[in-house]
């Protein structure tokens, strides 16, 4: 597969969590007490850590044409 497929795949499993993220605060996804806030905590980090790994990629490959 082309890296760009890649980088759309990608591009989705961050919204998808982003998605999940959204539910859990608007209490639509309910998980009982401290788990609660530790899967948003755990989610939301990822969603920062991936969504800055994926724009590194797709400006690299897309704009510089790095990769």
């Amino acid at each position: 597969m082309s890296l760009l497929y890649w980088i759309i795949i990608f591009g989705v499993v961050i919204w998808l969590a982003l998605a999940f993220e959204i539910l859990l605060g608007l209490r639509i996804v309910k998980l009982k007490g401290p788990m609660h806030w530790k899967v948003h905590r755990i989610i939301a980090l990822s969603i920062l850590g991936l969504g800055l790994i994926h724009a590194f990629v797709a400006v690299g490959s897309l704009v510089f044409g790095w990769f």
